[in-house]
């Protein structure tokens, strides 16, 4: 596992606790999809072993408060070099999904958050789901559909990184679908 990011940003702005229900009624819903060929544990625990580093824009790394890899209840911060984004595990199905709420970020950029990642078994491959709901503050609403295509552009990148750093570790062809 990669080492902890030397410095990150302060969590200065505290997020609602949230689970998968927020998808429902979220502001807005970044959802994103591929295939990847590899079991659906293998493709999982690649979001979680540090190998995402280089493939994420601006992406540092990761600050485990837990213990590192073992995502029951897990808490963590997400840091990069504009924002640091603290996260728990509230949760999991094992090798299948993962549900972080976002406890806080650097920026007041939600009062809740949060992510749902599924990786489904088909035909031999993983169907791997990931969405993000968001629920924008009053105040920032007006101003999230300028922002928005920043942040998808963000997470479709994550998830081509996820792709790659999969078929790099383990060998095999991924693709995004």
């Amino acid at each position: 596992m990669p080492s902890a990011p030397r410095w990150h940003w302060p969590v200065w702005c505290r997020y609602l606790p949230s689970d998968e229900r927020l998808l429902e009624r979220a502001d807005h819903v970044f959802e994103m999809v591929a295939d990847v060929d590899g079991p659906p544990d293998e493709v999982l625990e690649t979001l979680w072993n540090g190998s995402l580093k280089s493939g994420i824009p601006g992406f540092l790394g990761m600050i485990w408060s837990t213990p590192p890899d073992v995502l029951p209840d897990a808490r963590l911060d997400e840091c990069f070099v504009f924002m640091t984004l603290r996260l728990h595990t509230v949760a999991t199905g094992p090798g299948s999904r993962v549900v972080v709420s976002g406890m806080g970020c650097t920026w007041p950029m939600a009062e809740q958050l949060v992510e749902l990642c599924e990786a489904i078994p088909r035909d031999g491959r993983t169907h791997f789901v990931w969405r993000i709901g968001v629920l924008y503050p009053w105040w920032l609403a007006p101003a999230a559909p300028l922002i928005q295509p920043a942040f998808q552009w963000l997470f479709d990148t994550s998830l081509a990184a996820l792709v790659d750093a999969y078929h790099q570790s383990h060998g095999r062809r991924a693709g995004a679908a």
